[in-house]
């Protein structure tokens, strides 16, 4: 038997959502020079309509990078590749 409540809409407070979908977060090491990138705009976008998606990891700080490649938001050059 199939659950279909899956894919039924949900209010989550004030916000309203298409679905119960839900997508974990998910660091890649794909952010060459920490800098978010195409690569990483295009992977979202194809799964927008998942549901909810919980974004990578992303460093605050130059010591909150654990390990290579991960985006940042700590510099300006970084705060405007997200904007994609």
């Amino acid at each position: 038997m199939t659950n279909k409540k899956i894919f039924t809409s949900h209010k989550l407070g004030d916000t309203s959502l298409a679905n119960r979908i839900v997508m974990a977060p998910m660091t890649r090491s794909r952010a060459i020079d920490n800098l978010p990138n195409e690569l990483m705009a295009t992977y979202y976008s194809q799964r927008a309509t998942a549901g909810v998606s919980i974004t990578e990891g992303v460093s605050p700080s130059p010591n909150g990078l654990g390990y290579a490649r991960i985006p940042g938001i700590f510099s300006m050059d970084q705060t405007q590749a997200w904007k994609k």
